[in-house]
């Protein structure tokens, strides 16, 4: 325990905030739960030297001295932590960090003394299990895409409806759509729109359903391999499958979903099968990876680099040949992986027509960054004097639970490495299992960083945390020769009594019979519903949602909101619809067409994309813009549209300058088409006003010299938002513009103030020519009655972005000049027409 467990831990800790603290964040802001500021670059080389380090210290231990060593370190690390951070909210999560360290002692604790090799084929043919397992998908795939309460997520059903429809319409990805997930979700759900001729909710749910369906397979294939009995596989299965419906627990969403995402883990786990066999056939393992990487990018990477370190380890390590010869099959071993991976996507490229180079540059390339740069908040480590929330704790426990299996997993192969012992196959294979395993853990750790919430860093989660059960289920048959029904009958408790939604050990509360009926009922219902065609419902005879979804108050309350704006946009005459930030779901039920292949704005993430995505937009001349607010549409990432996409946000600003915005239920709207001014209701001898100022985020761009702040105001005097905003202290040349009147009535219910239309506003500077940072700007607040007072906005606090890396970023304030300017000229031009 003191050399598995206590000194990994204690170096790791020791390693990481060392490195915390000498970093240069790429934030810097007062008050944020960080050590010195913000920065996901912090972050990700904290985490990733120290599972290093906590791994490499199975070097050490081996030797008393070496053992003495890593402890006195350790003990230095667990200092370090008590006096960096309080300690209680690191174990609060006690249950989630004791479940981890058993699994993955469990493996370690059965490595010596077995009794007897793994246990055969079970008395089950392959052809039974094959069907087993067939009925099982079906089974699933019915009861889970039967619950109809789907979450309006106007981003990600959107996103997954236009990518969808695009390929239905002879698309292709990065031709049409900018397209970067794969095919699991728009593949899927164009199938479903073909066999269906539905378009709403209901293509998505069944693509989701099929990915659970697919997830049964791949839980069967994993299990399979790792336990190396069809009989014990089976109960794994049938434990998973029928969870959800069996005992009482919320219906998940697709990011917590263990099945869901084993589901889209399918050909990594067709891979991992192939590669850890004690014949691998390293052609048909790239294969197997090729298609992972059209059906999910980044699994299939994870999947890559674990691939090759098993490879790495059978040609390298366990083969015992020298060193030469050895380098020479691993060569070779690596070559024929690689080839039948490009084999796969050359096929897809002369098939299908993709992926071509620019999915390549951008899935390896742009979209990590992007990820790395623009999305996500930073996880909730523990800081003195940082309150943190509920969700902020939850999202601490899973993340620490998450690193601690993955960094005994990696310690436990390290161990499996150094032991150099002659070996049976079954150890041989076994080793090479856990080392995928423990490789792909460790590599998926990157996707919680770059979006660090709740779901996400539970994403990819399943497959290890499944694995690791299985290994240490059949070390501990091994190791103390257990019939197969015990081995099952372990299989079925440890699968059970595991929380893939929260990685603990649970004893979850079943569902009576009554319920049990009711609720298989429900779901086959709504099978039947998501299969049929929609009824049509609300004033505009909306047809993207199913009878059981209608009746829903919320769901009604958005068919109402979404046939009220629809109608607006038609006596507008709209035919092209800029949606800033991300909510293409709109496009689908306006139908309307994309007017850039950028559904979503930070989707262009460097200058030169922002630029096609401006030419774009001037091509297809859309006659107006929605600001989205509510309903799933991603209106707030960590960094605002105009510090993440800098170049593009200036050109719609300049677009919309001078354009009111019109409420709506929806957000606001700017038919930029059109003339028209804010006109302040008029309420003449009204009194002095009492204007009140919030701001909600300030943030500072050195690169561009530029400066973004929003905010809310009000006249509490009168209750009513102010008439106007105006700038008194910014120079001439700065470039400085304060849009007032936009909807902010989410931030006033946040703030605990009465939901007030129309109070918001947003303050950008392009201050390159002045090169300095302003701390405070002198502003009058207009009252409705016409009466003045000033008020200063206080920015102080802005948080302080870093450098942005690449010469794409050279020359940026240059570009946001230019694409404000672009925007005015086209907003000119479209007052010139109207009025000719």
């Amino acid at each position: 325990m003191l050399a598995e467990v206590v000194v990994p831990v204690g170096v790791a800790a020791a390693v990481g905030l060392a490195l915390a603290l000498t970093i240069s964040p790429r934030w810097r802001a007062a008050g944020m739960p960080y050590f010195e500021g913000y920065g996901k670059n912090v972050e990700a080389a904290a985490v990733a030297g120290a599972l290093a380090a906590g791994a490499a210290t199975q070097w050490l231990v081996r030797s008393r001295r070496g053992l003495l060593a890593g402890v006195l370190v350790a003990v230095l690390g667990f200092v370090l932590v008590a006096v960096l951070s309080p300690v209680l909210p690191l174990v609060s999560g006690w249950p989630q960090l004791l479940t981890a360290a058993v699994l993955a002692t469990s493996i370690g604790a059965c490595r010596d003394g077995r009794r007897q090799a793994a246990a055969g084929a079970g008395a089950i043919s392959g052809p039974a299990a094959a069907l087993l397992v067939g009925a099982l998908a079906c089974s699933v795939f019915a009861f889970t895409v039967g619950p109809p309460l789907l979450s309006i997520d106007t981003f990600h059903h959107g996103e997954v409806l236009s990518t969808a429809l695009d390929l239905l319409h002879g698309g292709r990805p990065f031709a049409t759509v900018i397209w970067p997930h794969g095919f699991h979700d728009s593949g899927l759900a164009a199938l479903w729109i073909l066999a269906t001729g539905k378009i709403g909710t209901s293509p998505v749910a069944l693509a989701w359903a099929s990915c659970c369906g697919l997830g049964v397979v791949a839980a069967y294939l994993l299990a399979r391999r790792l336990l190396g009995s069809r009989r014990e596989a089976l109960a794994a299965c049938l434990v998973l499958a029928f969870a959800p419906l069996l005992t009482e627990q919320p219906q998940t969403v697709a990011g917590t979903s263990a099945l869901d995402q084993l589901g889209r883990l399918l050909f990594v786990v067709l891979g991992f099968v192939v590669v850890t066999s004690s014949r691998p056939r390293h052609l048909v393992a790239g294969a197997c990876f090729g298609l992972a990487y059209l059906f999910r990018v980044e699994t299939a990477l994870y999947g890559c680099l674990a691939a090759l370190a098993v490879i790495a380890y059978r040609d390298l390590v366990a083969a015992g040949e020298p060193f030469a010869r050895a380098v020479k099959t691993f060569s070779r071993s690596a070559l024929r992986f690689l080839a039948g991976a490009a084999l796969v996507l050359g096929a897809a490229r002369l098939v299908l027509g993709w992926p071509g180079a620019e999915w390549y540059a951008f899935t390896l390339r742009d979209l990590p960054r992007y990820h790395r740069d623009a999305v996500g908040i930073p996880l909730p480590w523990t800081r003195r004097g940082v309150a943190r929330s509920p969700d902020e704790a939850q999202w601490l426990s899973l993340a620490l639970a998450r690193l601690l299996l993955t960094l005994l997993l990696l310690v436990q192969t390290l161990r499996e490495i150094l032991a150099r012992r002659p070996r049976l196959p079954v150890e041989s294979e076994r080793a090479a299992q856990l080392i995928f395993v423990a490789f792909f853990a460790a590599a998926a750790t990157k996707s919680a960083l770059d979006r660090s919430d709740a779901f996400h860093v539970l994403q990819w989660s399943a497959l290890p945390l499944l694995a690791a059960s299985c290994l240490a289920i059949a070390g501990w048959r091994d190791r103390w020769s257990w019939s197969r029904r015990g081995s099952t009958l372990a299989v079925v408790a440890l699968v059970a009594l595991l929380g893939f939604e929260n990685l603990r050990i649970q004893i979850p509360s079943s569902r009576g019979p009554a319920d049990l009926a009711a609720a298989a009922r429900e779901r086959w219902h709504g099978l039947v519903e998501h299969l049929a065609a929609n009824p049509p419902a609300g004033a505009c005879a909306d047809r993207m949602f199913t009878p059981g979804e209608s009746r829903l108050a919320a769901n009604r309350a958005f068919i109402a909101e979404t046939c009220a704006v629809e109608a607006m946009l038609r006596s507008h005459g709209v035919s092209r619809l800029v949606i800033a930030d991300a909510a293409p779901w709109y496009h689908v039920r306006f139908r309307l067409p994309l007017p850039t292949r950028y559904y979503a704005l930070a989707r262009a993430y460097t200058p030169p994309r922002q630029a096609e995505l401006i030419e774009e937009l001037r091509a297809s001349r859309p006659q107006a813009l929605l600001l989205p607010q509510g309903y799933g549409a991603l209106g707030d990432f960590d960094i605002p549209d105009a510090l993440r996409v800098p170049v593009a946000d200036a050109y719609l600003r300049g677009r919309r300058h001078g354009v009111p915005a019109t409420p709506t239920p929806l957000g606001d709207l700017f038919f930029w088409d059109e003339p028209g001014t804010y006109t302040a209701p008029a309420q003449p001898g009204g009194g002095n006003p009492r204007a009140e100022l919030a701001v909600e985020l300030a943030a500072y761009q050195p690169a561009g010299g530029l400066l973004f702040a929003r905010g809310w105001a009000i006249d509490a005097a009168s209750g009513q938002p102010l008439a106007a905003l105006a700038l008194r202290n910014v120079p001439p040349g700065a470039g400085a513009e304060l849009a007032y009147g936009l909807n902010r009535e989410q931030a006033a219910r946040s703030m605990n103030r009465a939901a007030l239309a129309h109070a918001g506003w947003e303050l950008t500077i392009q201050d390159w020519y002045l090169g300095r940072r302003y701390d405070e700007i002198a502003v009058d607040a207009v009252a409705a009655g016409g009466r003045t007072q000033q008020l200063t906005i206080d920015l102080s606090a802005a948080r302080v972005l870093g450098p942005l890396s690449g010469s794409a970023w050279n020359g940026l304030a240059t570009a946001l000049g230019r694409a404000a300017a672009l925007g005015r000229t086209d907003r000119a031009r479209a007052l010139s027409r109207w009025r000719g």
